[in-house]
């Protein structure tokens, strides 16, 4: 058995029976990997973490998206203004 599973046994073994691995392989939520996970004896809301957790890798694409929809709507803006500005002077 693992380190960190003898540790939650022996807290709950000492009477800490809220003791649990957040983002344990598999017993989070059908996550395979985290590549982290923490002992913790209270929800994980408590430490400031999700309650269920996610690999940053899933979030990267829409926040790509979203950004590079936002450097196309202020190039637009720019030559809009531009073209503006151009078309006072002649």
């Amino acid at each position: 058995m693992p380190a960190p599973h003898r540790r939650v046994e022996a807290l709950q073994a000492k009477g800490v029976e809220d003791a649990y691995l957040y983002g344990d392989p598999g017993a989070t939520g059908g996550l395979q990997q985290l590549n982290a996970f923490f002992l913790l004896t209270a929800v994980p809301e408590t430490y400031n973490l999700p309650r269920t957790p996610s690999r940053p890798a899933e979030r990267v694409a829409p926040s790509l998206i979203s950004g590079l929809a936002t450097v196309a709507g202020l190039a637009l803006a720019s030559l809009a203004l531009f073209a503006a500005r151009r078309g006072d002077r002649g």
